[in-house]
């Protein structure tokens, strides 16, 4: 009789770990659906009079912004010739290469 409620008892733990093991499990999965849900924002900025500078400062700007919420979200940038303006804006004096040598 003492055998039995021995295994009764461990069993009875073994089920407890076993229920705690996949209650931990789904609520990973919840979580990961949840993350995987997340839907795209999109923002578009549009102007007619707008000068180059202009232009290219307000990229530059978008730019810092990005790097600034990195922790936080990835933010995307499009425009034409981003990566242009974003090298030239970002350079150091010192990095540049003299011409007249």
């Amino acid at each position: 009789m003492h055998l039995v409620t021995n295994l009764k008892s461990d069993l009875v733990h073994i089920l407890k770990a076993w229920i705690k093991i996949n209650q931990k499990q789904k609520r990973n999965t919840e979580a990961k659906a949840v993350k995987e849900k997340r839907i795209m924002k999109k923002l578009t900025i549009s102007s007619k009079d707008i000068n180059a500078k202009q232009w290219s400062n307000l990229i530059l700007e978008l730019n810092l912004i990005k790097k600034q919420w990195k922790p936080f979200a990835e933010l995307k940038i499009e425009a034409p010739g981003i990566k242009k303006i974003i090298s030239w804006g970002t350079q150091n004096y010192d990095s540049r290469v003299d011409q007249k040598d």
